[in-house]
C-alpha cells in the first residue's frame, strides 16, 4: 500500500509538472480568413420611422431689453404637454449658441489695479415655454437668429411621490 502511495504521489507530480510545461498563454497566429458565405434572404422592409422633430428657424428677430414674446405656431400643445423644447441663437452666423447666453458687463466698482470690475450674467435667456409661444429675457439689445428644435413625445406618466 505504501508502495502505492509513493507511485501514486510519484505520477501526480509528473502529471502537475507536464501541465505545467505543456500549458502556454501565449496564442499561436490564426489561420487564413475562410471565404465568404452566401448571401442571406432580403428583410421585410419596415415602416419608415420619423422621430417627431420640427427645427424652427427664426431669421432677424429684433430682441430688446426685457421680455421678448415669441409666437412659435409649431409649437402645439401636444409638443407642449408631451415634448421638450430647445432654443437656440445665433449672433454669428457661423455658430449657434444654447441659452441661456452669457455676457460680461461692468459693475461700476473697480478692482485693486484700478480697471473696471465686471461680472458675467445671463445676456439672453429662456423665461418660459409656453403653448405657441416662447418667452426670453434680455439685458442686450440687436438682431439675432433663433433656432427652436420641437421634439414630440409621448403622454407622460405621472409619479406620485
Amino acid at each position: 500500500m505504501k508502495r502505492i502511495t509513493s507511485q501514486l504521489k510519484y505520477v501526480l507530480v509528473l502529471f502537475v509538472l507536464t501541465l505545467s510545461v505543456s500549458c502556454s498563454t501565449e496564442d499561436g497566429m490564426d489561420g487564413e480568413q475562410g471565404p465568404q458565405g452566401e448571401q442571406g434572404p432580403a428583410g421585410e422592409n419596415g415602416v419608415d420611422g420619423n422621430a417627431n422633430v420640427t427645427s424652427v428657424v427664426l431669421e432677424g428677430f429684433n430682441l430688446v431689453t426685457g421680455v421678448n414674446p415669441i409666437n412659435v405656431p409649431e409649437l402645439t400643445a401636444d409638443i407642449f404637454n408631451n415634448g421638450f423644447v430647445e432654443v437656440y441663437a445665433s449672433i454669428d452666423p457661423s455658430a449657434w449658441l444654447t441659452l441661456p447666453i452669457q455676457v460680461e458687463v461692468e459693475t461700476g466698482g473697480e478692482n485693486a489695479d484700478g480697471s473696471p470690475e465686471t461680472a458675467i450674467v445671463n445676456g439672453i435667456e429662456l423665461l418660459a415655454i409656453e403653448n405657441g409661444r416662447v418667452i426670453l429675457n434680455s439685458i442686450v439689445e440687436g438682431t439675432i437668429d433663433l433656432r427652436f428644435v420641437l421634439v414630440q413625445g409621448t403622454p407622460s406618466t405621472t409619479v406620485v411621490l
